[in-house]
C-alpha cells in the first residue's frame, strides 16, 4: 500500500527549517547516502521506496534495512518527488531523528581533534567539511555563528552520509569559546594574518586536545574568535588567489592534523 497524502505532506515539511525543528526529524535520499546509514546501523524512523525506480543494489539495500528491523513502505515516484523536493526521484528516501546537537552534551573525555566552522552559510561547504572531517578522524564538528543547518537536505547530501556517524554540534561563538576554555582545548584558528604553519603548532601540542577553526572565504573568522585563539595559522598558497574556499582550507588543515597527530587505530 502506498503512502497517504497526509504522510506525504508530513515528510515534505521536513524540507524546511521550521518543519525539521518542529518534528525533530530530517530526510535523506538516495541509495549511496542510505547505504552509509545502513553500514553504521543508523535506523530510519520511516523508509519509503519505489520498486520501479530502484536497481538491484537499491532493492538489496531495502532488504538490509529490513534486517535491522525497519519496515519499508512502497511509494509512487511522484510521492517520492514531493517528499524530497528533488527534480529526479532517486527511488528511496528515509526519515531520521535529528541526533543530539547540544555542544555541552557532546563532550567526551577522549576528544582529541575538533573542527570548528564559523559563519559557514553554504550548505555544500558544510556538508563537504563534515565528510572530510570523518575521513581525517575528527571526533567532533562544531558549527557556530550563522552556519547552514547540519541536517538540511543539501548538507546531508553533500556529506554523503557522514552525518550518520560523526557528532555535529550547533552553538553560538560565545558558547563554543567557553567550551574550549572549560575543557582546556587548544584553539588553533586559520587566518590570513597567521604567522605560523599548522605543523609547527601541532608539534608542540601532541598530547592535548585541539580545535581547528575556519571561517567563511568572504569574511574569515570573527575577531572574537581570533582574539581568543591560542594560535593563528596560515595556509601558504600562490598570490594569484586571495583566499581559499572554506571546504578546501578545512580539508588542508584536517589532513595536516591527521598526518601530524597519528591516525586512529
Amino acid at each position: 500500500m502506498s503512502v497517504s497524502r497526509a504522510e506525504t505532506k508530513k515528510v515534505k515539511a521536513l524540507q524546511t527549517k521550521k518543519g525539521r525543528r518542529l518534528a525533530g526529524k530530517y530526510i535523506a535520499e538516495g541509495v549511496r547516502l542510505l547505504e552509509e546509514a545502513c553500514r553504521l546501523k543508523v535506523r530510519p524512523l520511516e523508509l519509503y521506496y519505489s520498486e520501479a525506480l530502484l536497481s538491484d543494489r537499491g532493492l538489496n539495500l531495502v532488504r538490509e534495512f529490513e534486517k535491522l528491523g525497519v519496515v519499508p513502505q512502497t511509494a509512487h515516484a511522484a510521492d517520492l518527488d514531493r517528499m524530497a523536493g528533488a527534480t529526479t526521484p532517486q527511488g528511496i528516501l528515509a526519515v531520521f531523528e535529528i541526533p543530539e546537537t547540544d555542544l555541552t552534551k557532546l563532550h567526551r573525555t577522549n576528544l582529541r581533534n575538533i573542527l570548528i566552522g564559523e559563519n559557514l552559510s553554504d550548505p555544500g561547504n558544510v556538508g563537504t567539511l563534515i565528510r572530510t572531517a570523518a575521513a581525517f578522524d575528527i571526533d567532533l564538528v562544531v558549527l557556530c555563528g550563522r552556519c547552514a543547518e547540519p541536517f538540511a537536505p543539501k548538507v546531508v547530501r553533500s556529506s554523503v552520509g557522514a552525518v550518520f556517524g560523526l557528532p555535529v554540534a550547533v552553538a553560538s561563538t560565545d558558547d563554543t569559546l567557553d567550551f574550549v576554555t572549560r575543557h582546556q582545548i587548544r584553539l588553533i584558528a586559520a587566518g590570513l594574518k597567521g604567522r605560523l604553519q599548522l605543523t609547527e603548532v601541532l608539534s608542540k601540542v601532541k598530547n592535548q586536545a585541539v580545535a581547528l577553526a575556519i571561517g567563511s572565504e568572504a569574511n574569515g573568522l570573527s575577531e572574537e574568535l581570533l582574539i581568543k585563539a591560542d594560535h593563528v595559522v596560515r595556509i601558504e598558497h600562490s598570490r594569484q588567489v586571495e583566499s581559499l574556499n572554506s571546504a578546501v582550507a578545512g580539508a588542508i588543515l584536517m589532513k595536516e592534523c591527521y598526518d601530524s597527530r597519528g591516525r586512529r587505530k
